[in-house]
């Protein structure tokens, strides 16, 4: 009888407890902050439109949302500590595809990005603009290729290191030209800058940076990496005007949560980050961080995209020898 009874309030604990832990989840969130952590320094373009996104997401959700720091490590520092979070949904990460899709290519890792985190959303894509330094005195891409085809490695660009965005489009570009170059990482940005406007790095490729450069008219823009024209700069043509079939490796910006982060909370975070995305505000916003929105339906699968983009880095740097 005992053993019966025994049984029967088990199961009753357990049945109290996933209503419980779902009615948690469809309630959440009840309590604050949730914390957003960024694995990048404070001022970098990633933080900027994630700090955006943070008081978005406050709004929305009547809790407040805010951004922690934590660098180190390309990213692997701050994207462990989330991994290592209770998945209760008030520890977020917000990062870059690459952090999780190439940066275990390219080191040792303390967790696994694929099964220790949670993938939610892709937030938003960064634009980027290739260009040289104008005493190079070439005015296309052809031109550059031409040049670089001639002089195997004499010409540098730089990055913030290997596994970075621009490293990796450099990367498929000189794949996919055939050209040899030189690979400068920097740590900051204004030795970047200082390098490449008195010529000791020639050609780049960046965001805001690309831009305030360019209309500053410091540098000669050669194409947007990206499908479409920007605004700012109606004559630069895309790179797929210039190299048909060109693709560029995946750079978006991606949030997640810890493993087994309920369901219910990963859908409500992701239906506000697209409501978010979808308004005048963002779209204004994200434009001056040479940024646009993401645009992806609510049955997409972040997760599978996010395996694609896995294999797609461990192809290309396997093939290209890239090593830390």
């Amino acid at each position: 009888m005992k053993k019966r009874n025994w049984i029967a309030c088990s199961a009753a604990a357990f049945m109290l407890a996933v209503v419980g832990g779902t009615f948690a989840a469809d309630e959440w969130p009840t309590r604050q902050p949730i914390k957003l952590v960024v694995p990048f320094d404070a001022g970098a373009g990633t933080d900027t439109v994630y700090r955006f996104y943070a008081q978005q997401l406050s709004k929305a959700l009547g809790q407040q949302v805010i951004v922690e720091n934590v660098g180190g490590a390309g990213g692997a520092i701050g994207t462990m500590k989330v991994a290592r979070a209770s998945a209760d949904g008030y520890t977020l990460l917000g990062t870059m595809v690459t952090g999780i899709a190439a940066l275990p290519h390219l080191q040792k890792l303390q967790y696994d990005g694929l099964k220790d985190l949670t993938p939610i959303a892709r937030v938003a894509y960064p634009i980027s603009l290739l260009g040289v330094n104008k005493e190079l005195g070439i005015n296309t891409l052809p031109e550059l290729i031409a040049l670089a085809k001639k002089e195997p490695g004499k010409f540098a660009y730089g990055s913030a290191g290997i596994g970075s965005a621009p490293a990796l489009r450099f990367e498929v570009l000189q794949a996919e030209t055939g050209i040899q170059l030189e690979h400068v990482p920097y740590k900051g940005g204004t030795a970047y800058v200082t390098d490449l406007l008195s010529g000791r790095i020639q050609i780049f490729v960046d965001s805001i940076l690309g831009s305030q450069l360019g209309k500053a008219d410091k540098v000669k823009l050669l194409a947007v990496m990206d499908d479409k024209r920007v605004a700012d700069f109606p004559n630069v043509p895309t790179i797929n005007e210039i190299l048909p079939g060109f693709k560029n490796p995946p750079t978006w910006y991606l949030m997640e949560g810890p493993a087994n982060l309920p369901p219910a909370i990963a859908k409500r975070i992701a239906t506000e980050l697209a409501n978010i995305s979808r308004s005048p505000e963002t779209a204004e916003f994200l434009a001056k961080q040479m940024t646009r929105p993401s645009t992806d339906q609510s049955n997409f699968n972040v997760a599978a995209e996010l395996q694609s983009a896995y294999d797609l880095y461990a192809k290309m740097l396997r093939d290209r020898g890239v090593k830390p």
